[in-house]
């Protein structure tokens, strides 16, 4: 019983809409990428070349590897909860006590 009872909370969670959907995407502005929802909405702002900043400021290709891994995150999450529903496991390699 246990069992169908996480199923179904499962269920419903994939079904509940998403606050920030799908697909993200990334665009450059003079110095920032901002990351965006499917509807325009900005969710992340990576800054890139600003000599205001206090430390070392990030180049034009680290901020924009950084905003892409941002965007991916909605794919990343729906690969984690496809593989936790479906209860998928990694095989775990075996130790052969003969072998040794």
């Amino acid at each position: 019983m246990h069992a169908v009872y996480q199923t179904r909370n499962k269920i419903a969670a994939q079904r509940t809409p998403r606050r920030f959907p799908p697909p993200w995407s990334t665009e450059e502005g003079e110095t920032y990428f901002v990351v965006k929802d499917h509807h325009g909405q900005h969710l992340a702002y990576v800054h890139f070349d600003d000599p205001r900043s206090a430390g070392k400021p990030l180049t034009r290709d680290e901020a924009r590897r950084i905003a892409v891994n941002i965007a991916k995150l909605p794919e990343l999450g729906a690969q984690v909860m496809l593989a936790h529903c479906w209860d998928v496991q990694t095989p775990r390699p075996q130790w052969d006590a003969s072998r040794l």
